[in-house]
């Protein structure tokens, strides 16, 4: 298949899980990302193209952990401190931390303790990240930056996560343009799934737990 296929067919993808992420259908999405990006990876003989390799991969980690501590602390101080700008750094981090406080996990509403609410929570965030950004980074980015300056194709598909994201609202949208595009320097830096994985997922419980301990 065709580069030009690829890229059409992942444009689709977006679409699609775009669609089942504001239909609160998340977990499939995860299956469709995954599944396309190994795919592409299996018949191109290109799992490397889509960063999961070993090259780089000890700056790769430190560069994602170093990236997500910082962000997640300038996050969280924002959001405690800035409220004019929470409508871009907000992104569903108050329906996660109300959820927390009342020990109910979202969408669900099962009543759990606080350990199993953040337990469940670093496990089901570990699998939606890495399928996210293996699809979005590795797939998806790395494709449309062979064709386009790295900035642009990194915005683009810093677009196309936000319109997966209007679940959480404007918020997340806006979140989407800012964190995503950071992820996608990372991918461009090290060309290793690990950098944007670790960034992505570490911010969060950086925010989480700063704004915890700050309000």
């Amino acid at each position: 298949m065709k580069i030009s296929i690829w890229i059409l067919s992942g444009f689709l993808v977006a679409g699609i899980t775009a669609i089942l992420n504001n239909a609160g259908i998340q977990p499939l999405s995860w299956i469709i990302w995954l599944g396309f990006a190994l795919l592409y990876a299996y018949k191109n003989k290109d799992f490397s193209g889509i960063g999961l390799m070993q090259k780089n991969l000890k700056s790769a980690i430190m560069a994602g952990i170093a990236a997500g501590v910082l962000y997640g602390l300038m996050r969280g101080l924002i959001l405690v401190y800035v409220p004019n700008l929470n409508i871009v750094f907000e992104s569903g981090l108050t329906t996660i931390m109300d959820g927390y406080a009342a020990e109910k996990f979202p969408l669900v509403n099962i009543s759990v303790s606080k350990f199993q609410f953040m337990s469940a929570f670093i496990i089901m965030s570990f699998i939606a990240v890495a399928c996210w950004e293996i699809f979005y980074r590795g797939f998806l980015f790395m494709r449309i930056s062979k064709y386009l300056y790295w900035p642009i194709a990194a915005l683009i598909v810093a677009f196309v996560n936000g319109l997966g994201h209007f679940d959480v609202g404007v918020t997340g949208f806006y979140h989407s343009l800012v964190l995503f595009t950071v992820a996608g320097a990372l991918m461009y830096r090290y060309k290793n799934i690990a950098a944007p994985f670790l960034f992505h997922y570490i911010h969060f419980f950086i925010t989480f737990y700063t704004v915890l301990f700050l309000k």
